[in-house]
């Protein structure tokens, strides 16, 4: 018993060894399966809760194009406008 709590034998030891790297890999293989799905899967749609040509819009659109770009998905910039910004912030919430 003094010698298990000890690890004087290199069998012991080894044996620990190949028990903690099976579990790292095993670790390992289940974090790239759970990185492989693609993303985003759809068009991301960004909500802009003021009227159509106005500079936030402008600033919006000018930000997907590059976002667009760096993702290589589609950006669609939504306007919905009204009730000092609540309607579009309301579209978001759900």
């Amino acid at each position: 018993m003094s010698k298990l709590l000890r690890f004087e034998s290199p069998r012991i030891i080894g044996r620990a060894l190949a028990g903690l790297a099976l579990f790292y890999a095993g670790s390992l293989v289940q974090v790239t399966h759970a990185q492989a799905a693609p993303w985003p899967a759809q068009p991301i749609k960004w909500v802009v809760p003021v009227p159509a040509s106005g500079i936030v819009d402008r600033v919006a659109r000018a930000y997907a194009e590059k976002l667009r770009d760096s993702l290589g998905q589609a950006v669609v910039v939504e306007n919905k406008p009204g009730g000092n910004t609540l309607i579009g912030t309301q579209a978001v919430a759900q």
